[in-house]
């Protein structure tokens, strides 16, 4: 074997080997890649699993906001009931007692005497 052949053995050995261990890389690379997509699918499904929980606790929310609405309206038509029948008729009524107790005093009448 010439030195010529011996430094061609030795050249093709070593571009293989420099072939083999790049490969070798680049499939843990390619693993390791798999890895992480695979972690970010289960990130995915787990933030997918938290949003379904947010709409629901939003549903559940939203009808105790309507349910506290209603009665809010309804306690305040009540309110407006009591406003309109009872609370406005007694104003007129004392302002017309405050008129005829300005018209007794303006007669000069003070009330009525006490008997013995």
């Amino acid at each position: 074997m010439e030195i010529n052949e011996l430094y061609k053995l030795i050249l093709a050995v070593t571009i293989g080997g420099s072939i083999v261990t790049v490969s070798i890389y680049i499939a843990k690379l390619l693993a390791a890649v798999t890895d992480n997509i695979k972690d970010l699918r289960k990130t995915v499904q787990n933030v997918g699993v938290i949003t379904d929980g947010l709409i629901e606790n939003q549903k559940s929310l939203t009808a105790a906001v309507e349910t506290i609405s209603r009665i809010v309206k309804k306690a305040e038509g009540a309110v407006d009931s009591i406003t309109n029948k009872i609370i406005k008729p007694l104003n007129t009524i004392f302002a017309m007692l405050g008129s005829v107790i300005a018209l007794l005093k303006s007669l000069g009448l003070k009330g009525a005497k006490k008997k013995d």
